[in-house]
């Protein structure tokens, strides 16, 4: 089965424009009917320029359920930009219709992939293993009764990601990144190395929910009318291994990130003070990382996780226990704490993601 490097939407975009080239491609539900590779896979969608804002263009085909507020939520942008952009004259829209939107929130590809049924599965099970919902998976394999899956049985399913699955091998101080997924420009952060940005497929998709998830958050939009983008350092290179003059960084776990800052954007990696830090953006996208349950620890200089501890005592952002609990300050012995201390950690981040589940030559 082909593998295709399209957000859902570009997808059936794709379908739309190729369907004479089918042998079969049916609209119904949330999605289509593929049978036989698709013959668009090397189609490219428009590019302009970045604009002003680093926003991306994306060319939206609405599916059945969709509408504008939603998209625009999506995207992060506003029902009246994405009027304006596609000279709508109310909010009504239709299936199939392609939606221009410029997005300022990062946007995952998807990729289409053949799950086999297996003895004990359960549609609902199978869809959640690939985060879809029941509604969703059951439209793209035009199943109308959840209950008749079979052992044997092909399912397409859609997952986030690259046209191939990344995978992991060995430890991150000592091992191999094979078919990694490199970091690509979007918005809200700045890449600093783009040669040395390749991670797991599970590592890219953290990275860029994490900081999506600020740019989505209701409360940080009244606080922050614009969120200047993060910087991002080394992950790892191509194929993985070996990554001067860092220990680790092997096989694509490892993110180094910046803070952010209340003075505005950055395009290098710069020293934290007291009075530089944004803690109301850090203490979320740190949040957010503890939240995902996907981290094996972080290491944050010592004395930016006391201010940052103590922000948050004082901010009520959760119980002192539960913020202690986090932060390794202020005894610097508790090996359990997922915020650790490392020395040069001022100027950056160090993010060390959990081994994916299917890798099982990682550790």
């Amino acid at each position: 089965m082909a593998v295709y490097r399209y957000t859902r939407a570009v997808l059936l975009a794709c379908l739309i424009a190729m369907g004479p080239n089918l042998v079969s491609a049916n609209v119904w539900g949330d999605g289509y009917s593929i049978r036989r590779p698709l013959l668009c896979r090397q189609a490219k969608t428009d590019r302009p320029e970045p604009t002003q804002d680093r926003s991306q263009r994306i060319e939206h085909v609405v599916l059945p359920g969709d509408t504008l507020s939603g998209i625009a939520v999506r995207y992060g942008v506003t029902v009246a930009e994405v009027r304006n952009w596609n000279k709508l004259r109310s909010d009504r829209i239709y299936i199939d219709r392609k939606l221009i939107v410029f997005s300022r929130i990062p946007v995952r590809v998807v990729r289409e992939l053949v799950y086999i049924v297996e003895p004990g599965d359960t549609l609902g099970g199978i869809a959640a293993q690939h985060k879809m919902t029941v509604k969703e998976l059951s439209a793209l394999n035009q199943i109308k009764n959840p209950d008749k899956i079979r052992p044997g049985m092909s399912l397409r399913v859609l997952v986030e990601g690259p046209e191939k699955a990344s995978e992991a091998r060995g430890k991150a101080q000592y091992g191999k990144l094979v078919h990694g997924e490199q970091l690509q420009p979007g918005p809200g952060y700045v890449i600093k190395r783009g040669d040395l940005a390749y991670g797991t497929n599970e590592t890219i998709t953290l990275l860029l929910k994490s900081i999506a998830h600020l740019h989505k958050d209701k409360k940080l939009k009244k606080i922050r009318k614009k969120i200047a983008p993060i910087v991002i350092g080394d992950i790892s290179k191509k194929g993985g291994g070996p990554l001067p003059p860092h220990k680790s960084h092997q096989n694509g776990r490892d993110v180094d990130i910046g803070y952010y800052y209340m003075d505005g954007e950055k395009s290098e990696l710069v020293r934290t003070t007291k009075e530089n830090l944004d803690y109301e953006l850090t203490w979320a996208f740190l949040w957010h990382l503890v939240e995902s349950d996907a981290v094996d620890y972080m290491f944050v200089d010592k004395n930016v996780q006391r201010w940052l501890r103590d922000w948050a005592v004082k901010q009520k952002k959760a119980s002192v226990d539960k913020i202690d609990s986090i932060f390794q300050y202020p005894t610097l012995s508790n090996p359990e704490a997922l915020i650790q201390h490392e020395p040069g950690h001022n100027d950056h981040i160090h993010i060390r993601f959990r081994c994916p589940s299917q890798d099982r030559n990682c550790w």
